[in-house]
Protein backbone atom coordinates (compact mmCIF):
# COMPACT_ATOMS: atom_id res chain seq x y z
CA UNK A 1 0.00 0.00 0.00
CA UNK A 2 1.20 3.46 -0.67
CA UNK A 3 -0.36 6.94 -1.36
CA UNK A 4 -1.66 5.65 -4.91
CA UNK A 5 1.67 7.53 -6.78
CA UNK A 6 2.94 5.08 -9.68
CA UNK A 7 6.39 5.38 -10.77
CA UNK A 8 6.61 2.81 -13.82
CA UNK A 9 4.26 0.35 -15.21
CA UNK A 10 2.86 -2.03 -12.54
CA UNK A 11 4.23 -5.43 -12.78
CA UNK A 12 0.74 -6.96 -11.64
CA UNK A 13 -0.92 -5.63 -15.28
CA UNK A 14 2.34 -8.29 -16.96
CA UNK A 15 1.84 -11.26 -14.53
CA UNK A 16 -1.63 -11.54 -13.36
CA UNK A 17 -4.78 -11.84 -15.55
CA UNK A 18 -7.44 -8.70 -16.12
CA UNK A 19 -9.57 -10.89 -13.93
CA UNK A 20 -7.68 -11.20 -11.11
CA UNK A 21 -7.30 -7.12 -11.35
CA UNK A 22 -10.71 -6.59 -11.24
CA UNK A 23 -11.63 -9.57 -8.49
CA UNK A 24 -8.82 -7.45 -6.11
CA UNK A 25 -10.25 -4.00 -7.09
CA UNK A 26 -13.84 -5.45 -6.25
CA UNK A 27 -12.50 -6.16 -3.29
CA UNK A 28 -10.77 -3.55 -2.28
CA UNK A 29 -14.21 -1.07 -3.35
CA UNK A 30 -15.96 -3.59 -0.75
CA UNK A 31 -13.76 -3.51 2.19
CA UNK A 32 -12.50 -0.08 2.34
CA UNK A 33 -15.35 2.04 1.01
CA UNK A 34 -18.51 2.73 3.09
CA UNK A 35 -21.39 0.44 2.13
CA UNK A 36 -24.19 1.99 -0.03
CA UNK A 37 -21.57 4.56 -1.54
CA UNK A 38 -21.61 5.64 -5.08
CA UNK A 39 -18.36 4.71 -6.89
CA UNK A 40 -17.24 6.10 -10.31
CA UNK A 41 -14.69 3.48 -11.72
CA UNK A 42 -12.51 4.10 -14.85
CA UNK A 43 -13.96 0.88 -16.27
CA UNK A 44 -13.32 1.21 -20.05
CA UNK A 45 -17.06 0.26 -20.34
CA UNK A 46 -16.92 -3.19 -18.40
CA UNK A 47 -19.94 -4.04 -16.48
CA UNK A 48 -18.56 -6.90 -14.73
CA UNK A 49 -16.07 -4.60 -12.71
CA UNK A 50 -18.88 -2.22 -11.55
CA UNK A 51 -20.59 -5.51 -9.65
CA UNK A 52 -20.12 -5.16 -6.10
CA UNK A 53 -22.29 -6.54 -3.30
CA UNK A 54 -22.09 -3.39 -1.10
CA UNK A 55 -21.46 0.13 -3.33
CA UNK A 56 -22.55 0.95 -6.44
CA UNK A 57 -20.60 1.52 -9.48
CA UNK A 58 -20.89 4.21 -12.03
CA UNK A 59 -18.62 4.16 -15.45
CA UNK A 60 -15.91 6.86 -15.25
CA UNK A 61 -16.44 8.50 -18.05
CA UNK A 62 -20.39 8.12 -18.70
CA UNK A 63 -22.44 9.32 -21.05
CA UNK A 64 -26.31 11.04 -20.17
CA UNK A 65 -27.91 7.65 -19.81
CA UNK A 66 -25.16 6.04 -17.06
CA UNK A 67 -23.48 3.92 -19.76
CA UNK A 68 -20.27 4.09 -21.02
CA UNK A 69 -19.38 7.08 -22.72
CA UNK A 70 -17.31 5.10 -25.72
CA UNK A 71 -14.46 7.42 -25.45
CA UNK A 72 -11.97 8.98 -22.87
CA UNK A 73 -11.65 12.59 -22.16
CA UNK A 74 -10.59 14.85 -25.21
CA UNK A 75 -8.26 16.46 -22.65
CA UNK A 76 -7.67 17.43 -18.96
CA UNK A 77 -10.16 19.87 -18.82
CA UNK A 78 -12.62 17.36 -19.87
CA UNK A 79 -11.85 14.69 -17.76
CA UNK A 80 -12.04 17.34 -14.70
CA UNK A 81 -15.33 18.96 -15.39
CA UNK A 82 -16.97 15.37 -16.27
CA UNK A 83 -15.43 14.19 -12.69
CA UNK A 84 -16.60 17.58 -11.27
CA UNK A 85 -20.16 17.26 -12.92
CA UNK A 86 -20.92 13.26 -11.73
CA UNK A 87 -19.47 14.09 -8.05
CA UNK A 88 -22.24 17.07 -8.19
CA UNK A 89 -24.27 14.38 -9.07
CA UNK A 90 -23.80 11.84 -6.23
CA UNK A 91 -20.37 10.14 -6.72
CA UNK A 92 -18.30 9.97 -3.52
CA UNK A 93 -15.41 7.99 -4.83
CA UNK A 94 -12.90 8.09 -7.62
CA UNK A 95 -11.72 4.39 -8.42
CA UNK A 96 -8.42 4.32 -11.01
CA UNK A 97 -7.83 0.28 -11.44
CA UNK A 98 -4.40 -0.84 -12.29
CA UNK A 99 -5.09 -0.80 -15.81
CA UNK A 100 -6.11 3.00 -15.93
CA UNK A 101 -2.78 4.17 -14.16
CA UNK A 102 -1.69 5.96 -17.28
CA UNK A 103 -4.55 8.30 -16.53
CA UNK A 104 -2.27 9.88 -13.79
CA UNK A 105 0.49 10.84 -16.84
CA UNK A 106 -1.52 11.51 -19.63
CA UNK A 107 -3.70 13.68 -18.09
CA UNK A 108 -1.62 15.03 -15.72
CA UNK A 109 -3.56 18.22 -14.98
CA UNK A 110 -6.67 15.67 -14.20
CA UNK A 111 -4.25 13.95 -11.69
CA UNK A 112 -2.89 16.87 -9.91
CA UNK A 113 -6.15 18.49 -10.06
CA UNK A 114 -7.39 14.77 -7.65
CA UNK A 115 -4.55 14.91 -5.24
CA UNK A 116 -4.55 18.44 -4.99
CA UNK A 117 -8.61 18.82 -3.92
CA UNK A 118 -9.36 14.77 -2.61
CA UNK A 119 -7.17 12.53 -0.58
CA UNK A 120 -6.21 9.06 -1.30
CA UNK A 121 -8.70 6.61 0.34
CA UNK A 122 -6.79 3.66 -0.85
CA UNK A 123 -3.39 3.18 -2.62
CA UNK A 124 -2.51 -0.08 -4.06
CA UNK A 125 0.42 -0.01 -6.77
CA UNK A 126 -0.60 -3.68 -7.95
CA UNK A 127 -4.56 -3.10 -7.99
CA UNK A 128 -6.28 0.60 -7.45
CA UNK A 129 -6.47 3.84 -6.37
CA UNK A 130 -9.46 5.14 -4.45
CA UNK A 131 -10.39 8.67 -4.37
CA UNK A 132 -12.49 10.52 -1.67
CA UNK A 133 -14.35 12.55 -3.31
CA UNK A 134 -16.91 13.54 -0.34
CA UNK A 135 -14.78 16.35 1.07
CA UNK A 136 -12.56 18.72 -0.73
CA UNK A 137 -9.11 19.28 1.16
CA UNK A 138 -7.41 22.30 1.48
CA UNK A 139 -5.90 23.29 -1.67
CA UNK A 140 -1.98 24.29 -1.45
CA UNK A 141 -2.80 28.04 -0.51
CA UNK A 142 -4.70 29.13 2.69
CA UNK A 143 -6.77 31.70 1.27
CA UNK A 144 -8.13 29.32 -1.75
CA UNK A 145 -9.78 27.08 1.19
CA UNK A 146 -12.93 29.38 2.20
CA UNK A 147 -16.10 26.88 3.00
CA UNK A 148 -18.37 27.57 -0.33
CA UNK A 149 -21.14 29.40 -0.08
CA UNK A 150 -23.70 30.62 -2.76
CA UNK A 151 -22.73 33.73 -4.14
CA UNK A 152 -25.78 35.21 -3.78
CA UNK A 153 -25.52 34.96 -0.50
CA UNK A 154 -22.52 36.08 0.64
CA UNK A 155 -19.79 38.17 -0.54
CA UNK A 156 -16.92 38.83 -2.69
CA UNK A 157 -14.28 37.90 -0.50
CA UNK A 158 -13.70 34.04 -1.08
CA UNK A 159 -14.17 34.80 -4.88
CA UNK A 160 -11.06 37.59 -4.09
CA UNK A 161 -9.14 35.30 -2.25
CA UNK A 162 -9.52 32.32 -5.02
CA UNK A 163 -8.41 34.45 -7.48
CA UNK A 164 -5.78 36.30 -5.84
CA UNK A 165 -4.34 33.07 -5.60
CA UNK A 166 -4.85 31.69 -8.98
CA UNK A 167 -4.69 34.29 -11.33
CA UNK A 168 -1.64 36.29 -11.43
CA UNK A 169 -1.44 39.87 -10.86
CA UNK A 170 -1.68 42.62 -14.42
CA UNK A 171 -3.99 39.79 -16.08
CA UNK A 172 -7.05 40.96 -17.29
CA UNK A 173 -10.04 39.04 -16.11
CA UNK A 174 -13.94 38.81 -17.75
CA UNK A 175 -16.25 37.62 -15.09
CA UNK A 176 -19.19 36.15 -16.59
CA UNK A 177 -21.92 36.73 -14.94
CA UNK A 178 -25.94 36.94 -13.88
CA UNK A 179 -25.90 39.07 -11.38
CA UNK A 180 -25.37 42.52 -9.88
CA UNK A 181 -21.57 42.53 -8.85
CA UNK A 182 -20.46 46.01 -7.61
CA UNK A 183 -17.18 45.87 -6.39
CA UNK A 184 -15.37 43.62 -8.55
CA UNK A 185 -12.15 44.63 -8.30
CA UNK A 186 -9.09 42.20 -8.11
CA UNK A 187 -6.15 43.84 -6.55
CA UNK A 188 -4.17 45.28 -9.83
CA UNK A 189 -6.13 42.11 -12.17
CA UNK A 190 -8.13 44.66 -14.82
CA UNK A 191 -11.45 43.21 -13.93
CA UNK A 192 -14.94 43.80 -15.86
CA UNK A 193 -18.25 41.97 -16.06
CA UNK A 194 -19.90 40.55 -18.73
CA UNK A 195 -23.31 39.53 -18.96
CA UNK A 196 -26.99 40.25 -19.59
CA UNK A 197 -28.29 43.16 -17.74
CA UNK A 198 -29.55 42.17 -14.36
CA UNK A 199 -32.11 45.33 -14.55
CA UNK A 200 -33.72 44.15 -17.49
CA UNK A 201 -33.85 40.66 -17.49
CA UNK A 202 -37.60 38.70 -18.47
CA UNK A 203 -36.12 35.43 -18.29
CA UNK A 204 -35.81 33.31 -14.58
CA UNK A 205 -32.86 33.71 -13.47
CA UNK A 206 -33.03 30.31 -12.02
CA UNK A 207 -33.70 28.47 -15.58
CA UNK A 208 -31.03 30.04 -18.56
CA UNK A 209 -29.93 28.56 -20.86
CA UNK A 210 -26.31 26.88 -21.72
CA UNK A 211 -26.65 28.76 -25.10
CA UNK A 212 -26.79 32.16 -23.17
CA UNK A 213 -24.00 31.45 -20.60
CA UNK A 214 -21.56 30.34 -24.33
CA UNK A 215 -22.45 33.50 -25.73
CA UNK A 216 -21.05 35.50 -22.69
CA UNK A 217 -18.06 33.66 -22.41
CA UNK A 218 -17.22 33.84 -26.38
CA UNK A 219 -17.83 37.36 -26.07
CA UNK A 220 -15.46 37.85 -23.03
CA UNK A 221 -12.62 35.76 -25.10
CA UNK A 222 -12.91 38.05 -27.99
CA UNK A 223 -12.40 41.25 -25.70
CA UNK A 224 -9.34 40.21 -24.93
CA UNK A 225 -9.73 38.49 -21.58
CA UNK A 226 -6.88 36.28 -20.93
CA UNK A 227 -8.86 34.79 -17.59
CA UNK A 228 -12.87 34.16 -17.82
CA UNK A 229 -14.52 33.35 -13.85
CA UNK A 230 -17.82 32.18 -14.77
CA UNK A 231 -19.66 32.82 -11.19
CA UNK A 232 -22.27 29.90 -9.91
CA UNK A 233 -21.89 27.51 -12.81
CA UNK A 234 -24.83 25.79 -11.41
CA UNK A 235 -26.75 29.14 -11.95
CA UNK A 236 -26.04 29.19 -15.78
CA UNK A 237 -27.94 25.88 -16.07
CA UNK A 238 -24.18 23.96 -15.87
CA UNK A 239 -25.29 20.88 -14.05
CA UNK A 240 -23.60 19.00 -17.09
CA UNK A 241 -20.53 21.02 -16.89
CA UNK A 242 -18.72 19.04 -19.32
CA UNK A 243 -21.36 21.00 -22.07
CA UNK A 244 -19.33 23.87 -21.12
CA UNK A 245 -16.26 22.38 -23.01
CA UNK A 246 -18.14 22.81 -26.34
CA UNK A 247 -17.75 26.78 -26.08
CA UNK A 248 -14.49 26.94 -25.23
CA UNK A 249 -11.25 26.02 -27.33
CA UNK A 250 -9.26 23.20 -27.08
CA UNK A 251 -6.36 25.69 -25.66
CA UNK A 252 -8.06 26.67 -22.32
CA UNK A 253 -7.32 25.44 -19.41
CA UNK A 254 -9.45 24.83 -16.48
CA UNK A 255 -7.87 26.59 -13.34
CA UNK A 256 -10.55 25.64 -10.37
CA UNK A 257 -14.04 24.62 -10.28
CA UNK A 258 -15.97 25.46 -7.35
CA UNK A 259 -19.84 24.28 -7.89
CA UNK A 260 -21.80 26.89 -5.68
CA UNK A 261 -18.83 30.02 -6.38
CA UNK A 262 -16.96 29.81 -9.90
CA UNK A 263 -15.19 28.39 -12.42
CA UNK A 264 -12.24 29.85 -13.36
CA UNK A 265 -10.51 29.12 -16.77
CA UNK A 266 -7.02 30.49 -18.56
CA UNK A 267 -7.55 31.53 -22.19
CA UNK A 268 -4.90 33.59 -23.13
CA UNK A 269 -2.34 32.56 -25.91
Amino acid sequence: MNNGRHTNQPSSCKQDGYAAIVARTQEHINTAVPEGSTVAIVSKGDEHLLELDRCIGWHFPQNSEGSYSGFYPENDMAAILHLEALRSRGAQFLVVPVTAFWWFDHYSGFDRHLRSLYSVHLGDNDTCTIFDLRSKQALPHPAAVASATPFRNGSLRQLREVVECLVPESSTIAVVSRLDTPGLEMGNRQTWRVGPDPKSQEDDLDTPAISEAARWVQAAMHGGAEFLVLLEPSAWGLDDCAQLITYLPTSARLVTYQADLCAIFEVRP
